[in-house]
């Protein structure tokens, strides 16, 4: 199992990541298409870290966090 510290730096490493490319992409005037592929790659793994800690940190929000009436009001509408 990986430590806290390591869990947190992979996604903020990951975020850091993905606010970089969105960064170059939109300063380009012209799209390098050399480059696309392999961004888009890295930016793919990026995404991945940061959706599956983010799931995991939902999870554990739900099971320490007790739920009230106005916790599920997104589901009713």
């Amino acid at each position: 199992m990986k430590s806290p510290d390591t869990v947190t730096e992979n996604f903020t490493k990951s975020y850091e990541t993905l606010k970089n490319i969105a960064e170059t992409l939109r300063n380009q005037r012209e799209p390098n298409v050399d480059e696309l592929i392999p961004m888009l790659e890295e930016a793919t793994k990026a995404y991945k870290i940061c959706k599956s800690r983010l799931e995991s940190v939902q999870l554990a929000l739900k099971e320490y966090l007790p739920q009230t009436d106005g916790a599920n009001q997104e589901d009713a509408s």
